[in-house]
């Protein structure tokens, strides 16, 4: 059982597309060039870290840092 998962999973990474990972059979083929729409979210987790990084980037230390955030309940908008 774990042979045929290991040759699935070998088969699945031989068509995996380097860039976005996504099938390389369909990411790469020119017929579907017009069939993907792009659609953009923002992480707020990330918008955080970076604005905290940004002020330490005069921290001689900045590139050691470990950042991570805490979910505050208390701090979410209420739905109108």
């Amino acid at each position: 059982m774990a042979l045929a998962l290991h040759y699935v999973e070998a088969e699945e990474e031989s068509h995996r597309c380097p860039v976005c990972g996504g099938d390389a059979r369909e990411c790469q083929n020119p017929a579907y060039q017009r069939a993907y729409e792009a659609a953009f979210t923002r992480c707020y987790r990330t918008k955080v870290i970076g604005n905290a990084m940004k002020s330490r980037e005069n921290d001689a230390d900045s590139r050691a840092l470990v950042a991570s955030t805490r979910f505050h309940p208390d701090r979410v908008k209420p739905n109108n």
